[in-house]
Order: C-alpha cells, then sequence, then structure tokens
C-alpha cells in the first residue's frame, strides 16, 4: 500500500527573514489576537500547492520539478507590502508580498512548473496570474477588517533585503495540534 502525502513546492526564506516575520508578527498580535500566527519554520512562499500525492506521484512530481527548475535561472526578490486574502475589509489570510518587479520571475517559475505538473495530471493551473506572497497567519474571526492595518504598511513599508531564489522545496505537510508541521521531501536547484 502506498503512503499519501499532502505535498507543495515552496521556496525557503532565509532564518533571519523569518526572524524578521515573526517581529512583525509580534507587533500585530496584540491588535489582534483573532489570527493564529504561522511558527517560523512555516513561513515559506508556496509556488504550487499539490494536495494529496502517493509515493509514486512523489518522484514523478520531483523529477517534474527539476525539469521546470532545469528552464529558469535562479533570481531575487525582496518581501515588500502587506495585504490580506480575499481582501482587508474581510480578511481571512495575513500576507507579506513581493516587490513588483520580481513578480515576472516568480510568474515564469510557476508556470512553468505548473505546466509541468498539469501535462502528468499531478496539477491543474489556476485561472488568474499567481501571487506570490508569505502567509503571515490566518484569522479564526469571520470578516476581519485588516485594512488600517495595510494602509499603515502602506505608508511605513517595510521591505527585506534581497533574498536569492535558488532552489525550490517539495515538502509534505502534516496538520498538527499546534499547527502545520513540513517535512522537506527534496530540494531542487533552479
Amino acid at each position: 500500500m502506498s503512503k499519501k502525502f499532502r505535498a507543495f513546492i515552496a521556496i525557503e526564506l532565509p532564518s533571519a527573514v523569518q526572524k524578521r516575520c515573526v517581529q512583525i508578527q509580534s507587533e500585530l498580535a496584540n491588535d489582534f489576537p483573532c489570527v493564529k500566527w504561522n511558527k517560523p519554520e512555516s513561513l515559506h512562499i508556496t509556488m504550487l500547492f499539490l494536495g494529496q500525492i502517493d509515493d509514486k506521484d512523489l518522484w514523478k512530481t520531483c523529477d517534474l520539478a527539476k525539469k521546470a527548475c532545469n528552464e529558469i535561472k535562479p533570481f531575487q526578490f525582496k518581501l515588500q507590502g502587506m495585504g490580506c486574502f480575499p481582501n482587508p475589509r474581510r480578511a481571512r489570510v495575513v500576507w507579506l508580498g513581493v516587490d513588483p518587479e520580481s513578480v515576472s520571475n516568480f510568474q515564469k517559475l510557476y508556470d512553468v512548473l505548473a505546466d509541468k505538473m498539469e501535462e502528468q495530471g499531478l496539477y491543474r493551473k489556476e485561472q488568474r496570474d499567481f501571487q506570490p506572497h508569505l502567509s503571515l497567519g490566518r484569522l479564526n474571526q469571520q470578516d476581519l477588517d485588516f485594512s488600517v492595518v495595510c494602509s499603515h504598511w502602506k505608508i511605513h513599508p517595510w521591505i527585506s533585503d534581497e533574498l536569492d531564489v535558488k532552489q525550490v522545496l517539495v515538502l509534505s505537510s502534516e496538520d498538527m495540534h499546534d499547527g502545520p508541521e513540513y517535512t522537506k521531501l527534496a530540494k531542487i536547484k533552479l
């Protein structure tokens, strides 16, 4: 019987950036106790969420990701700006975005990965453009208005140093009582 994994492909962040994100979470935590903040080791940029796959598909996923990554050159980006899904007035997820200049690099990486996975039936490409982001936390309360915080961040933005994207990770996710636990299954260089 094959083992099932809840798998995704992501970009890992350096520990210094994770620490700064934790500071941002701490700054917001008192005013927004209804947000379940992600743990530092959980902070990443998801490229593709593949859902449940088995061991056979895991190897296929890694092989396809290698082929896709061979088509993409390493690139740099900065974390910048805060937003919410679906929108700041009805926030469900609080996130940090990436600088506008690097969005096209993320879109190319997403497109190549998604196309390779879709060809093999491992992924269904979304109809909207990929929006690279780092999820800081999820809201436990319906329809919280986060627009004041997002406006503050537009006026007083934090922008990270340049960060390198030289590889992607294939990760599995398992729900635990204190949040998801991620296991690195493969590192694939661009």
